[in-house]
């Protein structure tokens, strides 16, 4: 069962030991907490993976012109799913022409 809905997940049954979460790149140009319609398919994608196996990164842009910022939209995503953004990120090495 899925958050409340009535919803049954079918699991592999395996003999052998579980084995560790996967992980998954998303990148979005729009998820929380940028907020908009455009949001909600790449944040109920990953909110649910976990309930698959998968744990999802999610890099994301700082802000999207038009969109409002809505922080407490993460409050509906599970501790699993991570997210950056190009400013928290490694900066780019510049490099020279030779």
């Amino acid at each position: 069962m899925i958050a409340g809905h009535n919803i049954t997940l079918a699991t592999r049954h395996e003999e052998s030991t579980p084995q560790p979460p996967r992980r998954v790149l998303m990148i979005a140009a729009a998820f929380p907490p940028i907020g908009g319609p455009g949001v909600q398919r790449s944040a109920k994608f990953a909110k649910y993976l976990p309930a698959f196996g998968w744990h999802p990164f999610v890099w994301t842009m700082d802000e999207m012109k038009g969109l409002p910022n809505d922080p407490s939209l993460l409050e509906d995503l599970p501790p699993e799913v991570t997210h950056s953004t190009p400013s928290e990120s490694v900066p780019c090495v510049e490099l020279s022409p030779t």
